[in-house]
């Protein structure tokens, strides 16, 4: 498997992962709810959000434009989550607060 889709499939596992922490958490509280990665996990979704952008129609000019993003690309059609980063989780950690 190339690191392209050795990146996808995991970014993808994640995605659903938080869909499915998405739909559980929108039942049980209205208030916005933090949704806390550890730091590899929060990694791994900046590397797909850039790695999405940069097959966008316009291509950014610089690294840090690809970079700079204020939201990460996944979906949670149930809740909106605050994303934080915890860097005293273990890896492949995720929880919702």
């Amino acid at each position: 498997m190339s690191g392209v889709e050795a990146l996808l499939t995991k970014a993808l596992e994640l995605c659903t992962y938080i869909n499915t922490i998405s739909a559980s958490v929108e039942k049980k509280a209205k208030e916005k709810p933090r949704l806390i990665l550890s730091f590899d996990l929060y990694c791994l979704l900046l590397e797909y959000t850039v790695y999405l952008k940069s097959l966008g129609e316009t291509s950014p000019d610089s690294v840090e434009e690809l970079i700079l993003c204020d939201d990460l690309l996944f979906e949670t059609p149930d809740c909106q989550l605050e994303v934080r980063v915890d860097f005293f989780l273990p890896p492949n950690t995720v929880t919702v607060r």
